[in-house]
């Protein structure tokens, strides 16, 4: 039988907050800035009460997502903030606090949420319902490797829409017939959206089906419609690694001899040397940002948002457009 203290936290939750707090304290004392160090009750509040999100996603792509499948009236906090690197993310005493206190955590798996795991566990260890979306997601299919953006396939995360609304019901957050309509208009906006961008794609000729990134994050969207990755300027994940020269001089070869001078990179992230990259083929090549882990965000003055305004919907579509233009010669 679980048990809880008097604040309604497990006792497993209240041991390893303990432990967070207790080890940041020391770090704050050896670096002489105990007064500036805030790691109490006030870090956005007590876990269940109400303060903090119920729901979390480990990034703001699947945050959306999921806080779709409610037609956006579940609240879906995201642990990794826009702008910030997946693969390079460290976890703060905060983040750890938020997972403690969610209900539900949905991480994508596949490898990305790696240096998250030794905190996933200990969440899950405590109490609370972790879900890898990449393990309901592939089942028997096989994933494609060094590539965990799973999601660049609107058609897979269709197919998760049944699983995240059965997650949502059992939190009893919203009315059940109300979060069935909205599941059930969310994926047919799925449905929908892969159609829209197999048209906008299929002018693409077949001998510029090929994709060239800056890391391996177009695998899935190759798979789902009928392109090739032909290489990736970076085979190790994360902004802070780095480029192997040869591995470039390799792969310029492989896209001069296939006619191919585009470059598809993360939008908001510095290319610089993805331009140089470019560059140096000695032809007119060009850097094409994508919509990859970072979704456009949408305004006030947008109004209010059906199921295909969605952000993950609308990026997915933009990233169609912008590839179509590019490989439309």
């Amino acid at each position: 039988m679980t048990a809880f203290d008097a604040s309604g936290n497990t006792v497993a939750q209240t041991r390893l907050r303990a432990t967070v707090v207790i080890a940041a304290l020391v770090v704050c004392i050896a670096m002489g800035v105990v007064s500036s160090c805030s790691v109490g009750d006030d870090v956005k509040g007590h876990p269940r009460t109400g303060q903090r999100s119920q729901v979390i996603a480990i990034t703001g792509i699947w945050a959306d997502i999921i806080s779709s499948v409610s037609c956006g009236r579940i609240p879906v906090e995201s642990l990794i903030p826009a702008g910030a690197d997946t693969h390079d993310f460290e976890v703060s005493i905060q983040s750890a606090n938020d997972l403690l206190g969610a209900e539900v955590v949905f991480a994508n798996g596949l490898g990305l949420d790696t240096a998250l795991l030794p905190t996933l566990e200990r969440a899950r260890e405590s109490g609370v319902d972790v879900v890898d979306l990449g393990a309901h997601l592939l089942g028997d299919l096989k994933p494609i490797e060094g590539d965990p953006h799973v999601w660049m396939d609107p058609g897979r995360v269709r197919a998760l829409v049944p699983m995240i609304a059965s997650q949502l019901s059992a939190l009893d957050l919203m009315d059940e017939a109300d979060l069935t309509q909205c599941a059930e208009s969310y994926a047919a906006s799925l449905e929908a959206l892969v159609k829209e961008m197999e048209s906008v794609l299929d002018p693409v000729p077949v001998k510029m089906r090929q994709l060239v990134s800056e890391h391996h994050n177009l695998g899935y969207f190759a798979e789902r419609f009928d392109f090739s990755v032909l290489g990736v300027m970076n085979a190790a994940p994360g902004s802070l690694s780095e480029t192997d020269p040869r591995h470039l001089d390799e792969l310029a070869d492989s896209m001069l001899s296939a006619g191919i001078t585009t470059v598809f990179v993360e939008s908001g992230e510095g290319h610089h040397g993805a331009e140089t990259f470019v560059k140096d083929l000695g032809v007119r090549g060009v850097v094409v940002p994508l919509y990859i882990e970072n979704p456009p965000r949408r305004s006030a003055d947008d109004g209010p948002a059906g199921p295909e305004d969605a952000e993950y919907v609308s990026m997915m579509l933009t990233n169609a457009q912008r590839i179509a233009r590019a490989l439309q010669k």
